[in-house]
């Protein structure tokens, strides 16, 4: 996704932003059916509801923040250049923290055991 976000900084034909559309789409549109597989197998899937409920609850707060974060860029800038940097940077933040939290999740359930 972050990728993708990156491409929009580069646009100014027409097909670009529908591969941008087709490569932002395919990333985004993964996450949904695996993320409660996935959440059930990183977490204790007793607690399945509450953690994807503040997961859902973060990205709701952080969608209806980004776009008035992203205007005000564009004010600031007169275009969404930067916008879709801190968009993108803010994306490779999320995945590496989920990555590093489910390796500690992971081996703190080995150590329990």
């Amino acid at each position: 996704m972050a990728v993708a976000m990156l491409w929009l900084t580069a646009i100014n034909r027409l097909w670009q932003i529908d591969l941008f559309a087709v490569l932002y789409g395919l990333a985004n549109g993964s996450i949904v059916p695996s993320a409660g597989t996935l959440y059930g197998q990183t977490f204790d899937a007793t607690h399945i509801g509450k953690i994807m409920g503040m997961i859902y609850c973060s990205w709701a707060i952080g969608a209806a923040i980004g776009p008035f974060i992203g205007g005000a860029l564009f004010d600031l800038r007169g275009n969404y250049v930067l916008a879709f940097w801190v968009a993108a940077i803010a994306m490779v933040i999320a995945a590496v923290m989920g990555a590093l939290v489910g390796k500690d999740i992971l081996s703190y359930q080995m150590v329990v055991q």
